[in-house]
């Protein structure tokens, strides 16, 4: 059995990338201010018939993800009959932590500490997203990017990085 990890919340904030290092700022502010934030969580069921219980401790989330402040756009993503993840995109670090505070969360939380042989979750700071995230229909507009949308962006810099040594 893996070790179980988990990376708190308030932790977060002190991750750089080195972009960020360099004094660059390339990330999205929302209006709120507040940097976008995107979670994955990725759930290993114990039994394949446990997927059920999976989503339905998902919908019971529903209501309280269409009331959170904050919250841009949320998922459930099938993988596999022993597999699923979740998907959300935050307007800031802030709602994050406040909507893993809310009661329904903590309860499906436990749920899935109940149902799965393995749960972990990674966070991001969005610094770009492509001109498509807007096709991905939601009741909260995409805040705008800093600049044109270039994937090889970071590429680019850490080659110029290296290259420079």
């Amino acid at each position: 059995m893996l070790p179980s990890m988990s990376i708190e919340p308030a932790k977060i904030s002190q991750r750089t990338h080195p972009l960020l290092d360099a004094g660059v700022n390339t990330s999205i502010v929302h209006e709120g201010g507040g940097e976008l934030m995107c979670v994955t969580t990725r759930f290993q069921l114990k039994r394949p018939w446990q997927l059920l219980a999976m989503y339905v401790s998902y919908r019971g989330l529903k209501q309280d993800l269409r009331a959170a402040p904050g919250l841009i756009r949320y998922a459930f993503l099938l993988e596999s009959p022993m597999a699923c993840c979740t998907l959300s995109v935050w307007a800031s670090e802030q709602a994050l932590i406040a909507f893993s505070n809310v009661p329904s969360h903590i309860q499906a939380v436990r749920r899935a500490k109940r149902l799965c042989r393995h749960i972990w979750s990674v966070y991001w700071r969005l610094h770009a997203t492509s001109p498509y995230a807007t096709r991905w229909p939601g009741a909260v507009p995409w805040p705008s990017s800093p600049g044109p949308f270039r994937p090889t962006s970071t590429a680019e810099w850490m080659v110029k990085k290296e290259g420079a040594r």
